[in-house]
């Protein structure tokens, strides 16, 4: 059969496949199929073309073998079954231990597709060559799985990940404008309700034959298609029947797997009328057109002030509906839908039993017959309370209960006639979906009255969007966890001990407080923490273990950063004596129990794999037989994840060193000893390396280049700043007089066959620049080659060149005398709306905080000091600055280790905020000790945001300093190379120009003059006890080179400070010293102020000065006034300007 995709297209669904799966943790088991397809696949692949071909080939047999009828389908098609609901022991009295029981009972299950990777690959395939035609007709009032599809100009979905929309975007946007709405109309002094619905089993109760929309699709493609040729008509057309033709094989198995697994499966339901497959990405998208006649309907019939959906969730805002909001009746929500919706045609009323149906209904055997709402008209002639007056239910309350037991249903497709019916065509969920009683919310709010509950909920959501926004206090973290994994409910003031009613885990609050422990570790050093851990180990046992399921690869990741095996074994133990307790309810098949406990095991098993990935080599002692055989197992499932990169790879300690060579060995990849990722191997040709080609001595790998298979197969898109990251450790851990001399040349490169090294560059790129300094230039090589190399428009230097000029440029000004170079750094990127970007005037935090000795020399000995109480310091720091609106924070010279450059371009880019900050001592493999500056900005290109990361080696070493370094024996950088040529940087960035001394820099007055009338500030990072010495060259640096001047030392050293070039009592808008705690202090750079008053003449400066219209002082002679229209116009300098 011929198949009308190219292998692009089809290895693009690949990658979307593997995007989306990347991401989604609910579908484990999908990751581990991926996971061991690529294993098996492209093992022995040894370059694009071949991992292309391959993968064509398997999803065409595949396709070929599902419409040819075989039997394919049903030898590969099975379901995973994990528990949706857990029945609970409820007691008559509060107890810490009532989820204790002899068994656990399984109330409800979810049932998700067990299916080969090449049926995934073609569901894809099917939403970009297919479902992607529907999407035209869906309403914005679909919020979920909203496609994000790029189109080309041959009408074909892009080579790029994005599939659908990330749904936790939708989903706030989804809320947030349910509630901005209802906002404006009480600020319109109009009364408003707010009604929430959910549908019950949304996907299981769907029936849908793909076999009947053919017909549809057809029709939205010829539409589409009606001036593009008739050629692509046709072709369009074909695939998509094709496509269509295969998915409706799929979902028939599926659908007949699931009613195998259910207790209900004897009932005759046409196959063709099918649910649809939880864990397929195209059920996403068919979801929502399943219901677009409802959307539809909603708005035509009702015309809610706005209605939303989020897959099965539905909100309305209505506007002035008093009189439909009836708190004098049985039942005001079932009585507001009775009115609203069953009387407009969107929705039948069902009550669930004869005695409801008998209480509501005058005659209940007339389908017209009116809803009862009112209490005095309820039927009870014929009905006895007594029995129930003996239980304690008086009349009122058994009504009220009986009318909770009333669902609706909604109306969809050809059934949006009338239908009063009890029946259902079978327990699955037949024609009709269900609203859920219980589920159903209804708010009305008087404008004359209080907004409490808004406005509670609404900081409540803050709350919650800020619970990331921010570095996690990991002290505060710990005394809250059981107040964030446990609810307590109350009936009564919340003061009185008496009054707790009752408690419930809160999978929220544990999933939160996970996240922030594990994020706070990745940064540290291994310290025991057995508060924690006693509390997760207590938390997740019986009943809780395995409602939370989907947070056991947390737990396990938690336990593995930790490198307490011990406990990740306990936690293993914990969750298998859960699962023995198994028992399920009366809906489910006799083979379900097994099928469960079994996925169960399996889905534990791979938790644990991934968390492992993070760290193989741990060691596990105190394991009986049984379990030293798991391991075995466990470890080769490791392996494969590994090489796959399906695991949080955000977690690493060198980000992009899990697309080098370095991945296939076992070793940590947490590691805070940068020096030990790079060392030396035997050989030096990583692109097939095997386990032979490792140096077993050392135990690391020289990963130094970017692995074309891995690369081609990342699952994510890979930030240009993790990649200059890990170009900064290749290039300095290994450092020597050859390297610190090494000058790029020109050498053809070739995306499709080349591996990038250090000079891997063609005739585009910037020639004749040291080592450091092309870092970035060098990096966004391999930036290109993980995400771009693999698609087909991008295989050229031509592209990579241009693409760059987006990001930013790195250029070589003239050579000063005694070799001194300038080099222009410009950052280029995008407006973004989420941050004031635009402002020319710039908000700086200065860190004023203690640097100290003892942290200097643990890191000049190898072992800095990476503890809690520091990381602790630096988070808060960092914090404040955000909350500050900071553009720009700068800490002391030597007051970050060089292992939290990934902390700080982490913040950097997220929080869209500038950081300056000088590293410690960094005594690399060859015994060198490079203090470097590093300056981090942010900007953004398309969607995505990330940082440049230059850094800069310290041009002068202070007498102390070489003093200090010396005695441990350690080189200097000046002793290397006699000819090393020192270099400063210009940055321009964000409409704004400055520059970056290092402490003992300042002193050199040559160095000082480099950049007169060419900045708008300046920033010195300082560790300096002469403080008077410094502040003295600060007073005459500031109106020497008329900027502003930011000076940050340590704080028991003091003289932090913000300085002007104004008069003695207007010139110091920040100055501080001293203090135990760690602070932030936030100055404003008036950079629009100062530009102005440096563009007119001498006399011109005076005259404002004397009307006190300025207070700066005026410009020094020779001040070039050109370089000062170049500022304003936030453009580059004329050539013979630039020095």
């Amino acid at each position: 059969m011929q198949f009308d995709l190219s292998e692009d297209q089809v290895f693009n669904a690949y990658k979307k496949l593997k995007h989306y799966f990347f991401y989604d943790s609910t579908t484990l088991f999908v990751r581990k199929k991926i996971a061991d397809f690529e294993n098996e696949l492209f093992l022995e692949a040894d370059d694009i073309s071949s991992v292309k071909r391959k993968l064509k080939f398997k999803v065409s047999d595949c396709l070929e073998k599902i419409l040819s009828k075989s039997d394919y389908l049903y030898k590969n098609i099975d379901l995973n079954i994990l528990p949706k609901k857990i029945k609970e022991n409820k007691t008559d009295i509060v107890t810490n231990s009532s989820k204790e029981a002899f068994e656990i009972e399984i109330e409800k299950m979810n049932f998700y597709l067990d299916a080969p990777v090449e049926i995934h690959i073609l569901s894809v395939l099917w939403v970009m060559f297919a479902g992607r035609y529907l999407d035209n007709n869906l309403r914005d009032f679909n919020y979920a799985n909203k496609l994000n599809l790029d189109i080309d100009e041959d009408d074909k979905p892009q080579e790029n990940l994005k599939l659908y929309k990330p749904y936790f975007v939708q989903y706030q946007q989804w809320r947030d404008d349910a509630i901005k709405k209802a906002e404006d109309l009480l600020n319109e002094k109009r009364n408003v309700t707010i009604l929430s619905l959910d549908i019950k089993e949304y996907y299981h109760s769907i029936r849908l034959n793909l076999e009947s929309m053919v017909d549809t699709l057809d029709s939205c493609i010829k539409g589409y298609y009606r001036y593009k040729g008739e050629y692509l008509l046709s072709e369009a057309l074909d695939l998509s029947r094709k496509l269509t033709a295969a998915l409706h094989e799929i979902h028939i198995v599926y659908y007949e797997n699931l009613k195998k697994y259910r207790k209900d499966s004897d009932r005759k339901v046409d196959p063709a009328n099918c649910s649809l497959p939880i864990g397929l990405v195209s059920s996403g998208l068919l979801a929502n057109y399943y219901l677009a006649d409802l959307d539809s309907h909603i708005i035509q019939k009702i015309n809610p002030a706005f209605y939303g959906r989020y897959v099965d969730d539905l909100m309305f805002v209505f506007s002035d509906l008093d009189n439909h909001v009836k708190p004098n009746v049985v039942s005001p929500t079932v009585s507001f839908i009775y009115d609203n919706f069953v009387k407009k045609g969107i929705m039948d009323i069902c009550p669930k039993n004869d005695l409801a149906n008998s209480v509501f209904f005058k005659n209940p055997e007339d389908k017209n017959c009116e809803f009862i709402h009112a209490k005095n008209d309820i039927n009870i002639s014929n009905f006895d309370f007594k029995s129930y007056a003996d239980i304690g239910l008086d009349r009122e309350e058994l009504i009220s209960r009986l009318a909770h037991s009333i669902d609706f249903r909604i109306r969809v497709k050809e059934g949006f006639e009338k239908q009063h019916s009890q029946s259902r065509e079978d327990n699955i969920g037949g024609n009709l979906l269900t609203i859920q009683n219980e589920k159903i919310v209804l708010h009305y709010f008087n404008w004359k009255e209080s907004r409490a509950v808004l406005n509670i909920f609404k900081k409540r959501l803050e709350q919650q969007r800020s619970e990331f926004r921010f570095l996690p206090d990991e002290d505060e973290i710990n005394d809250e966890f059981d107040e964030q994994a446990f609810s307590l409910r109350y009936n009564d003031s919340e003061n009185k001990f008496r009054s707790i009613q009752d408690y419930s885990e809160n999978k929220y609050g544990a999933s939160k407080f996970l996240a922030k422990k594990i994020f706070a570790l990745s940064y540290g050093d291994i310290e025991e923490d057995k508060t924690t851990d006693k509390q997760i180990l207590t938390f997740f046992t019986e009943a809780t273990a395995l409602n939370f399921y989907s947070l056991w690869e947390k737990v396990a990741t938690y336990f593995v950063l930790q490198g307490r095996t011990d406990h990740l074994i306990n936690f293993k133990r914990n969750i298998e004596f859960a699962i023995k307790k198994i028992k399920i309810g009366e809906n489910a098949a006799s083979i379900v129990e097994e099928k469960l406990t079994t996925d169960l095991s399996k889905f534990l098993d791979v938790s644990i794999s991934i968390s492992l990935v993070l760290n193989p080599a741990l060691k596990f002692g105190f394991l009986n037989e049984s379990e030293k055989s798991w391991l075995i197992d466990i470890k080769k499932t490791v392996a494969v994840i590994r090489k796959s990169n399906l695991f949080r790879s955000s977690l690493i300690s060198l980000p992009g060193i899990n697309y080098t060579s370095y991945l296939f060995n076992d070793d940590s990849l947490l590691e805070n000893d940068y020096n030990k990722f790079t060392r030396k191997s035997k050989h030096s040709n990583h692109e097939n390396a095997t386990y032979a080609d490792f140096d077993y001595e050392n135990n690391f790998y020289n990963g130094e280049e970017i692995n074309t298979r891995l690369a081609l197969l990342a699952p994510n898109y890979i930030p240009f700043h993790e990649v200059n990251i890990l170009k900064i450790i290749n290039t300095v851990s290994n450092l020597d007089e050859d390297s610190l001399n090494e000058k790029l040349a020109p050498k053809p490169y070739n995306l499709k066959t080349d591996t990038p090294s250090q000079n891997s560059v063609s005739k585009f790129d910037i020639l004749d620049i040291d080592k450091i300094n092309s870092i970035p230039d060098l990096a966004f090589i391999d930036y290109y080659k993980i995400n771009y190399s693999w698609k087909t428009r991008y295989q050229s230097d031509e592209k990579r060149f241009y693409l760059k000029q987006k990001y930013f440029s790195i250029k070589m000004n003239e050579e000063l005398k005694s070799g001194l170079r300038s080099f222009k750094v410009t950052i280029e990127g995008e407006h973004d709306e989420d941050f004031s970007n635009d402002r020319i005037d710039k908000r700086i935090a200065i860190a004023n905080i203690k640097v100290d000795t003892d942290n200097i020399n643990k890191s000049i000995e190898g072992f800095p000091n990476l503890k809690r109480a520091r990381r602790k310091t630096v988070f808060k720091l960092l914090n404040e600055a955000d909350r500050l609106d900071a553009d720009m924070t700068v800490f002391p010279e030597v007051s970050t280790p060089y292992s939290w450059l990934r902390l700080l371009a982490e913040r950097s880019h997220k929080r869209y905020m500038g950081i300056v900050a000088g590293l410690e001592h960094w005594v690399n493999n060859k015994g060198v000790a490079l203090n470097l500056m590093v300056t981090i900005l942010p900007f953004k290109v398309h969607e995505y945001k990330t940082s440049l990361i230059k850094i800069r080696l310290k041009n002068h070493y202070s007498h102390a300093e070489k003093h200090l370094l010396k005695g441990y024996r350690l080189l200097l950088p000046e002793e290397l190379s006699k000819s090393y040529q020192m270099s400063y940087d210009l940055f321009h960035w964000r409409k704004s120009y400055f520059s970056v001394y290092n402490c003992f820099e300042l002193a050199d007055i040559y160095h000082r003059s480099l950049f007169k009338s060419k900045v708008d500030f300046i920033i010195a990072s300082e560790y300096n006890q002469d403080t008077s010495y410094f502040s003295d060259i600060a007073g005459a640096w500031v109106r020497d080179v008329h900027t502003y001047f930011i000076q940050v030392n340590s704080s028991h050293f003091g003289d932090s400070r913000l300085i002007q070039p104004a008069k003695s009592y207007e010139k110091d808008l920040i100055q501080v010293k001293g203090g135990i705690n760690s602070v932030i202090l936030v100055g404003n750079l008036e950079i629009e102020k100062i530009r102005k008053f440096q563009l007119v003449e001498y006399h011109l400066q005076k005259d404002f000065i004397e009307t006190g219209k300025y207070s700066f002082k005026p410009t020094p002679p020779d001040f070039n006034r050109a370089n000062v229209r170049a500022r304003i116009n936030n453009s580059q300098f004329f050539p013979s300007d630039i020095i």
